[in-house]
């Protein structure tokens, strides 16, 4: 079971899967989860923030619904 992408827990539950490591999934945005985040971003041509906003989530989502 995921939670919500668009809670901090499943946006790292879901880039953990797709291997971009942001260790534990404790639904705080870290800085290991914001490094994956980054590097998530820089991989699919978004804006580099290292935060979940809504061009990121809506990428996560349509990879790892």
């Amino acid at each position: 079971r995921l939670d919500p992408v668009e809670t901090t827990a499943g946006a790292q539950q879901r880039l953990n899967n797709l291997g971009f490591a942001c260790g534990t999934e404790s639904g705080e945005l870290t800085s290991r989860t914001q490094r994956a985040l980054r590097s998530f971003q820089s991989m699919y041509g978004l804006e580099v923030t290292g935060e979940p906003n809504e061009e990121t989530t809506q990428q996560i989502r349509d990879l790892f619904p």
